[in-house]
């Protein structure tokens, strides 16, 4: 899946985790708005996102991340329909238009 990282390994949550947690603290803005979390799951939730806002199809979206068809976890817990389609979001995802 285009989410995880390339290894034959599973990641555990609790490591991704604790990665982006060590990575934030270096940067100058670390600390989530108040009443967020920036966890992992902040991750696959910002790609699932971007990646909507550029090709709104969530059949490429379930598909490079790794949700089953249709997945109502997706669309319900994942993605934010708010977000828009931005130079940023279309320079990383802009190639899933063409993708399946």
């Amino acid at each position: 899946h285009f989410w995880e990282l390339p290894s034959s390994k599973r990641w555990l949550a609790s490591s991704i985790d604790d990665m982006l947690q060590r990575v934030l603290k270096l940067l100058p803005h670390h600390v989530p708005p108040p009443g967020c979390t920036w966890t992992g799951h902040s991750l696959r939730s910002g790609a699932a996102s971007a990646g909507y806002a550029v090709t709104k199809d969530l059949l490429v979206i379930c598909h490079y991340g790794g949700w089953a068809r249709g997945s109502d976890v997706m669309q319900d817990d994942y993605i934010d329909p708010s977000w828009r389609s931005t130079p940023d979001a279309r320079f990383f995802f802009g190639w899933l238009k063409s993708a399946l």
